[in-house]
């Protein structure tokens, strides 16, 4: 059995063999490793999200009241309190959104 060869080594000894002063092409590497080599794949930007609004919170007493109103403006109607509760949510938070409600 023969020792093994170290890489340079081995390229000196090809190239003397070969009789030219090139290097004669190896198949594989000496150290038995792929010969291709792996670069670093580039990263993504970072995104920033949108930060997630969330609805401002009215207070019960508060839509209660103005459901009362409207329910008062409409002339008092029968089956009507679905309807006033959601009208008067949406009006309290459009006023809130605007900057017409303070605390």
């Amino acid at each position: 059995m023969s020792k093994p060869v170290p890489p340079k080594e081995q390229d000196r000894l090809t190239t003397a063999r070969s009789g030219s002063g090139q290097a004669a092409p190896t198949k594989a590497p000496a150290s038995g490793g792929s010969s291709q080599r792996t670069e670093a794949r580039p990263t993504a930007p970072q995104v920033s999200r949108p930060k997630v609004i969330e609805p401002p919170t009215i207070p019960h007493e508060q839509i209660a009241f103005r459901a009362y109103q409207i329910w008062v403006e409409l002339g008092r109607p029968d089956g009507k309190d679905r309807e006033t509760w959601f009208e008067a949510e949406h009006q309290l938070r459009r006023s809130l959104a605007s900057g017409g409600m303070r605390k």
